[in-house]
This record gives C-alpha cells, structure tokens and sequence, in this order.
C-alpha cells in the first residue's frame, strides 16, 4: 500500500478537482482541455460534419472500404480459412471473447433469477430482508410476498415478467420497468440492489454462481457495471465493502462504474445543491484514497479492480443544446433540469482524467471512459464522445453521419454494439448497422448489454455471437476479428490484452498474435493496409490544396 502524500489537498478548479501538494499543483493537467476549447472543438466538428463536400468525401470513402472487404473476402476468404486452421490449438470456443458492455445487476438470465428467488422463498420464508420505509417495520420474506398476494407456486418466467417484449420498442421507460420482478420495486431491491436491508446479500450469491460459471469457461470474460449515483460520498465505501467481503473479485472480470445522470431526480430530493455537489460525491472519494489509501483499504483494493467509467441514461430524452449552459461552471448550476450530455460528459472525462494523472504518478491502475452515445439522441452526443470516449457502447446513430462514421473508423475509436438489445428498443435486427461498419472495418465488438432481459441461454455473450453469425453470414475469421476487438477495447490490463490481442497500443504487422486471437494475418493485414491507404489518400488531399 501507498504511504500518505503529506501536506495535500484537493481543490476544484472549474469543475475539475486537482491536487496540491505544499501549495503547488502536483498534476500536469494542462493537457485537459478548458470547457471554451471543449465547446470550440464541438462547433468546429459540428461544422465538419454538416459540410457538404466532406460529407461526398466521407460517403464516397466508406462506399469503397464496403465494396473492398467484398472483394476481399470474395478472392481470399480460401485463404483466410486456411490460414486460420493452421493456427493450432486455438479455435473461436477458447479464444477470449470480452463481454464489453453488461450491466451486472441484469448479468443472470431470467431462468436463473427465477430458480433463485423460488428456492430463498422456499427455504428462507422467514429471513428479515427488508425495512418497509413508511412504518419502519422489518419484513420477512414470505411477509413480503403475501403483502402482493404472490405464492411460490404462482412465480414462473411469465409472472416474473423481466424478458423483452414488443412494449418495449421506443419506450425506454418500459425497459426499465423490465427491471422490477413480479411487476415491484420491492423485489428489484431485494434480490437485485447492492445497498439494501440485507446488504445486497442475494445478488451477491447470484453473482458469485455466475463467477463460478465464468471460471469453469476460462474464455469468456466480462466487464460488469455497478451504479455510483453522487448522491453522497459514501456510496463508494458501502460498494466496495459489497465486492470485496463478498470476495467478488474475479481474474475474469473488472468492474466499470457507470454513472447514471440523474443530477434532476437528485437536487429535487435534496440530496445535492448544484452540479459541483455532484462531482465532488463521485469523484473525491477517488482521490482521497490516491492520496491516503490507509484512510479506506478496503476501497482501495476495489479501485484496483475497476477498468473504468461510464454513464448512461436515456439518450432520447429531451434536451436543448445552448451555448451559455455549457459554459456555466459546476458549482453555478443551481437549476432543476439535468444538464446536456455534452456537459456532463465532459467533465466526467475530465476528472476521470485528473484522476488518472494522480494515480499514474502513484504508480496505480487508471481508468478508460467508455460512455453509453449513440443509441438514440442528437449526433453531437456523438460529436462529444469523439472528443472524449476511449470508446462507446452502441453508437447505432453514426450511420446518419458518413463524415463522423469516417473519423471514428481512422481513430479506430470503439464500439461495443449489442445487436439484441437494440432490436428490442431503437432499431430492428436487420436495419442495424453493425455488419456495414464491421464492412468498413470499424473497431466493432458484440456485448450483451442486459441478459436477464434479452437473452435466453446460460452463455448470452455466445447467444449474441451465434445469433449475429446465422444473420450476417460471418465466418470464423470475422468472429476472430470481433472477439480480438472486444479484447482490444475492454479495460483489463494491458498485460491480459497484450497476451490475447498482442501489441495492440501499435498499428504494425507483429501487433497481432495468431497463436492467441486465432486472427490470421492475412485479415489482420488487410485491414492494416486499408487504415494506412486512408490516412494515404487523406495526405494527398493536404498536399494538392
């Protein structure tokens, strides 16, 4: 453990919090850009893509990487087979494929939630699980279940009422609802919250099945989210405490905190006074151990296990992109509505960002910022996610933005998309745009996103995999190439990613490793070739102007 950093303090400085060591800063942060250069760069993006001759370019580009992995696979797709059995030993069951995108609380299957709740109320009717908030009166189990006139013999998948149906198709808010058992609240937070009257104990054992499952498999890796709200700065102990004394850590999983945006829902409870409340509840915690870890050890030990952050929410809700907003320091923004995704992203990033300075300095893990963009919403969530994101899960909106799509595949920046989940909320299997970007060659993984709701099988990430194969035709090298992108963008250490994905921090011909992706390089270098003949074609184009 780290000794203490003495005489250091924290202070925010526009939003951002920094450390000061006997008065000076310790950090070198000015490589974080200031919300006028943030919002400047926007614009300039936003100009860039609304342009109509970029926008020929861009369209004209992607058209021709399209109709070149065509041709591609039409005269090597032989050799691609070829090449990939004499890579022995490894095969699509036992290489690594990455669960890029799960939230941990939907990381079961119904079958297996079912099975659970039955057995406790079988077993344990009269165990203590909840404290009704009204009357203060600690309830039983059974007592539970009698207050809603449900018998054990009355719970099957139908009454439990968590898998995806037709409602669910532009109704985010009845996605959610997906997340109440039996149709309760009381049920969710019983059986499926971390932080409740038994301390989350059965959705750690829940958990702990799964880990089991995972550990047998040896191949199949995840990157469970927990919620960190900003309520309160204790959230970070009683989570921590959660994980580590239910001794949930795994070699198979790092934990990715998302962060649900929810500033309206909290200031109108009075949990917070302004954005700034916000920010010092999610972020200061973090720092304070980087400084001291002594002062919780036990959430020091989890930070080493995290990967990194998100936030989520439902982009396609309604909101207004005003300048003056943006601009409005942290601890200003006094008002009831939630901020502009633009907003909010950023100044996760940035103190993700300071974070990792610290921590690097301390010889600790840092973190990625991965954000939900792209599923619904306006492109200039996008837009900011460019800016920011190390990747994004979903990203199905990029199709309406050739010269956006174009930049995103230069900087090969991620995508974790989850073909089922969007089927059942914002877009149809077969309008999808996954298989067109994975065409192009963007940096494309396939993620779950919630098996308790959409998945059938006790092996959702395969599901999801075996699914995409049957309606998109892909062959064994193209899931190699999807399963070694999951591997690339996920958030375990580089060690773990460089053993399965090889050198993936350098774009070269050694940067693969077929023995372990079970990649040929023929597909490898294909799509080298075509990353470097665009930045070729784009050098001609600065040179002839």
């Amino acid at each position: 453990m780290q000794p203490l950093m003495e005489n250091t303090i924290l202070k925010s400085d526009d939003g951002i919090i920094k450390a000061y060591q006997n008065g000076e800063l310790i950090q070198d942060t000015e490589n974080i850009p200031t919300m006028i250069e943030y919002i400047e760069d926007v614009l300039y993006i936003l100009e860039l893509i609304n342009n109509k001759i970029n926008k020929t370019v861009c369209q004209e580009r992607i058209q021709l990487l399209r109709q070149k992995f065509t041709l591609h696979q039409t005269l090597n797709n032989y050799k691609e087979i070829l090449d990939q059995r004499k890579i022995y030993h490894r095969d699509f069951y036992n290489t690594v494929k990455v669960d890029t995108h799960i939230h941990h609380s939907a990381s079961m299957n119904a079958l297996k939630l079912l099975k659970f709740i039955k057995r406790k109320l079988i077993n344990e009717p009269d165990a203590e699980v909840y404290k009704d908030n009204e009357t203060g009166k600690i309830m039983t189990l059974k007592q539970v279940f009698d207050r809603y006139g449900i018998k054990e013999e009355h719970i099957s998948l139908d009454t439990l009422n968590v898998k995806a149906d037709r409602t669910l198709y532009q109704r985010f808010d009845n996605f959610n609802n997906k997340y109440n058992p039996l149709g309760q609240p009381v049920f969710r937070e019983i059986f499926m919250k971390t932080d409740n009257f038994i301390n989350g104990k059965y959705i750690a054992e829940i958990t702990q099945n799964v880990i089991e499952r995972m550990e047998k498999d040896q191949y199949v890796y995840t990157e469970w989210r927990l919620s960190i709200y900003g309520k309160n700065t204790q959230e970070w102990n009683k989570l921590a405490c959660w994980v580590v004394n239910n001794k949930l850590q795994s070699k198979y999983n790092r934990w990715m905190i998302q962060i649900p945006r929810l500033y309206q829902a909290y200031k109108k409870a009075g949990f917070i006074q302004n954005f700034q409340d916000m920010i010092d509840n999610i972020f200061k915690p973090l720092f304070e151990i980087t400084i001291n870890p002594e002062i919780d050890p036990i959430l020091h030990q989890f930070l080493a296990t995290i990967g990194g952050f998100d936030t989520v929410d439902d982009e396609s809700a309604f909101e207004q992109f005003y300048l003056e907003d943006l601009q409005t320091p942290p601890n200003k923004w006094t008002k009831l509505n939630n901020p502009h995704y633009a907003y909010w992203i950023y100044y996760i990033y940035a103190n993700i960002t300071s974070l990792n300075i610290l921590r690097r300095k301390r010889n600790l893990n840092c973190y990625s910022f991965r954000p939900h963009c792209g599923e619904a919403g306006n492109i200039d969530h996008l837009v900011s996610a460019f800016l920011l994101a190390d990747s994004i899960n979903h990203g199905i909106l990029l199709e309406k933005s050739p010269v956006l799509l174009y930049m995103f595949y230069l900087k090969q920046i991620g995508l974790a998309m989850s073909p089922l989940s969007n089927n059942k909320l914002f877009m149809k299997y077969e309008k999808q745009p996954f298989y067109k970007f994975f065409q192009i060659g963007v940096n494309v993984s396939i993620s779950t996103d919630d098996p308790l709701i959409l998945h059938m099988t006790n092996d959702p990430l395969l599901e999801e995999y075996s699914i995409a194969s049957q309606i998109w035709d892909l062959s064994t090298v193209d899931l190699a190439e999807l399963a070694r992108n999951s591997v690339m963008q996920s958030s375990f250490e580089y060690t773990i990613k460089n053993h399965w994905a090889g050198d993936f921090k350098t774009i070269n011909k050694k940067s693969n490793r077929p023995a372990y992706s079970n990649l040929p390089q023929s597909r490898f270098i294909y799509r080298l070739q075509n990353l470097n003949k665009e930045y070729e074609f784009l050098n001609s184009l600065g040179k002839n102007q």
